[in-house]
């Protein structure tokens, strides 16, 4: 607009409701160092009145009254702020949502009451060992950098009258040129824009001054590497490795963090992740980008360690280094990047319809990373193959890059964070611990991911009418043509009814260990497929199981199959059998310490329910599951079963039909 703002309109016919979102370019980096929590506190701030509308809830009310609602959130160097509403009523709400940005009041009345909300959202997150860790691992930083700061705030760093630094920091940063505004209705563009000019024009015109976000957060070290214990709240084992990494910022088109994380983080036959797996030392594995703003990248290799992982943390590290020292020699193939930029734009092209906030508040906040012009492609698409910035990542996981967090309720401490309590120890590491690192053994038993047959690039459109396929004593199953998206995928969705899933606490926790002993031993093979946008569960229900398969129409009756095939067989060995048994044990006993609302919600599930079994019992039940029992339980799961269910998508009855007799002939063969 004439005053710089960015706006986006969206006009579809077919919403159910009219939204909008307005995104700032400023979060808790900018705080000033003395009122730390600022930003967070001024977004509350916002919503408690304006000059045209001075009363406290008065934007609430009017959205409780049409079928809308709202929210906002701080970051780092965000504050995205959204609502949705009734068409008939959106014009009233952008007039209230207006004036957050132009005429707001900081009324001193309600300073105290607010301040006390913001220490009610830190109290609440207190004791989340996500807050925590990530708080903590922050302060690893240079003395003096913005990432320290206490983004969140509470009753002590924002204690005293604010309102002289709320009305300064909003008309320092919450001006046109540093906003977003994204706006989505059924009204017609033109509409759209006359209620933009009518709104927002009033916001000032003004040059947005930011400090600078140096991107020298954490500098290397030579010899060492820095290494950080946490002891956390829950019964968890992570190992992080964080490096600091090029400036991701330049590379938006090409996304190389992406593209390698796809290669570290693969999870085929011969993967990193599987050769760790293999020596029983963890669980899982992930790797991709950190940091969104614009100076600051990282790059972050996490693993969940078994226990046996948690002593041999060094050896996990050095299994690491060796796969990323392997890639160095052999580069990233081609294939990769073609693969990795084929789905994307699959994903791009068959993407779903989306609408709410939820959806204008992501793209308001893709503005203030993307340019305008390229909103729409290019936080999805990847355009560009750049091997030198694949290299130049490969280059950052250096071991004197990186800092090293080990988290777990095991770890022995000596240090304590100031606002979070966290408990840790740091160290920098050197001598024999670093060489190993820096002169990792060979990737024996490692190999580069293997191009993906998966891909799905005939995706031809064909067109149906809704048809039961199969209704007789074995299956009730529905068919039903995607003729509203018409996009070329299929989702099935079958419910397996049988008596052996809670009958018993005995049978429930089988099926719980089953399930995951399913998944593990698929893995291997299914991750290909789930990389071309397929991908399966196995969920555990009252009445038994629900077998759940989609992506693109192409190869899903391929996946199926597959599944299907595995569904009477356990395909893992002794010791991660005891892994995974020992995660799903955690993970109940992990329940306590969950957050109030969380207890709330699965106690109320639980007196709606006719059986019920108390997690001590579940507990016990669970430790007495011996690999043996679940291969036995697998066998003789599928004797009594009734299917119902539904195939939506892009097939015809056909091929629904034959999805369902693939799954029969499986389990009852």
């Amino acid at each position: 607009m004439d005053n710089g703002m960015k706006v986006l309109l969206i006009h579809d016919p077919d919403v159910d409701r009219s939204a909008a979102a307005l995104s700032v370019g400023v979060g808790h980096l900018y705080d000033p160092w003395e009122k730390q929590g600022l930003a967070h506190y001024l977004e509350h701030m916002l919503f408690l009145g304006t000059k045209k509308y001075p009363k406290v809830s008065s934007f609430k009310n009017y959205l409780n009254t049409h079928s809308g609602r709202s929210n906002a959130y701080t970051g780092g160097d965000i504050t995205n702020y959204f609502f949705q509403s009734s068409h008939d009523a959106f014009e009233g709400a952008i007039d209230r949502f207006s004036g957050f940005f132009s005429v707001p009041l900081f009324d001193k009345k309600y300073a105290e009451r607010e301040i006390n909300a913001v220490n009610s959202e830190f109290d609440k997150n207190r004791l989340q060992d996500g807050w925590r860790s990530n708080h903590l691992v922050n302060q690893i930083t240079e003395k003096g950098h913005p990432l320290r700061k206490f983004g969140i705030g509470n009753k002590d760093t924002l204690a005293g009258d604010n309102r002289a630094m709320l009305l300064a920091f909003h008309k320092k940063y919450y001006v046109a040129s540093n906003m977003g505004l994204v706006v989505l209705s059924k009204l017609s563009l033109s509409d759209q824009e006359q209620l933009a000019r009518k709104y927002f024009t009033d916001i000032p015109d003004l040059p947005v001054d930011k400090p600078f976000v140096s991107p020298d957060y954490r500098k290397p070290l030579n010899g060492k590497y820095r290494f950080i214990q946490i002891k956390t709240i829950k019964d968890t084992r992570t190992l992080s490795l964080d490096f600091p990494t090029i400036k991701l910022h330049d590379h938006l088109d090409s996304k190389p963090a992406t593209v390698v994380a796809s290669v570290i983080g693969y999870e085929g036959k011969g993967s990193l992740l599987s050769k760790l797996k293999e020596e029983g030392l963890v669980l899982g594995l992930s790797a991709g980008g950190g940091y969104s703003h614009p100076n600051l990248s990282s790059f972050e290799i996490t693993v969940s360690l078994t226990q046996k992982g948690e002593q041999e943390y060094q050896r996990v590290m050095e299994r690491i280094f060796a796969y990323i020292e392997m890639l160095r020699k052999t580069g990233i193939r081609e294939y990769t990047f073609k693969e990795n930029q084929a789905m994307r734009q699959i994903d791009f092209d068959w993407k779903s319809p989306r609408e709410g906030m939820g959806f204008v508040a992501g793209r308001a906040a893709q503005m203030q990373k993307y340019p305008l012009e390229e909103i729409e492609t290019l936080p999805y698409l990847i355009k560009k193959y750049e091997p030198d910035a694949y290299r130049a990542i490969l280059e950052s996981l250096k071991p004197g890059n990186m800092l090293v967090s080990l988290q777990s309720q095991k770890v022995e401490t000596d240090l304590a964070e100031k606002y979070f309590g966290t408990e840790y120890a740091f160290e920098e590491v050197g001598g024999e611990s670093f060489q190993r690192l820096a002169n990792p053994p060979p990737a024996e038993g490692m190999t580069y991911s293997e191009r993906n047959d998966f891909i799905p690039y005939d995706l031809a459109l064909i067109d149906d009418k809704p048809v039961t396929v199969r209704d007789d004593e074995n299956a009730k199953v529905w068919f039903k043509f995607d003729d509203r998206f018409k996009q070329p995928k299929v989702f099935i969705r079958f419910l397996i009814e049988t008596p052996l899933v809670y009958d018993t606490v005995e049978h429930l926790a089988q099926s719980k260990l089953y399930d995951v002993a399913l998944h593990e031993g698929l893995n291997e093979i299914t991750y290909p497929i789930s990389l071309a946008g397929l991908s399966y569960s196995l969920g555990i229900e009252k009445r038994g199981l629900t077998l759940s398969v989609g992506g693109y129409s192409k190869r899903t009756m391929d996946l199926l199959r597959l599944v299907a095939k595995n569904l009477k067989q356990v395909l893992i060995d002794e010791e991660k059998f005891e892994n995974l048994k020992e995660s799903v044990i955690r993970n109940v006993e992990n329940r306590k310490l969950g957050q109030a609302y969380s207890r709330a919600s699965y106690y109320n599930r639980q007196l709606w329910t006719v059986k019920q079994y108390n997690e001590p019992e579940l507990i016990a039940a669970l430790k007495a599951v011996t690999l043996n029992d679940i291969r036995e339980y697998a066998s003789k799961l599928y004797e009594k079963v009734f299917i119902s269910g539904v195939v939506h998508g892009n097939w015809n009855p056909a091929q629904a039909c034959k999805s369902l007799d693939i799954v029969l002939e499986e389990i009852k063969g």
